[in-house]
């Protein structure tokens, strides 16, 4: 599989699930909520790609708010929610 394969089948997967995540911002830390839905590895490997962290007595992935975690909430999410 190439690299534009995996970019393709990465935005595939993403972008089916879409309607069951949301990302919030509280006191200055990322959460992204899959309300119960758990994400395929590659979208996993890619919140930890930038450091997002699953935190399992909230259910949550959490992390730092920057650039590069806020492209990829946007990019699992759809947007801001």
């Amino acid at each position: 599989m190439s690299d534009y394969d995996y970019l393709y089948y990465l935005d595939y997967e993403i972008n089916e699930n879409k309607v069951n995540t949301v990302y919030t911002i509280k006191d200055d830390t990322l959460e992204i909520n899959f309300h119960g839905w758990k994400p395929d590895q590659c979208v996993r490997d890619l919140m930890k790609s930038v450091r997002l962290r699953w935190d399992p007595a909230n259910l949550i992935w959490y992390g730092p708010v920057n650039r590069k975690t806020m492209e990829v909430a946007e990019r699992i999410c759809g947007g801001h929610t």
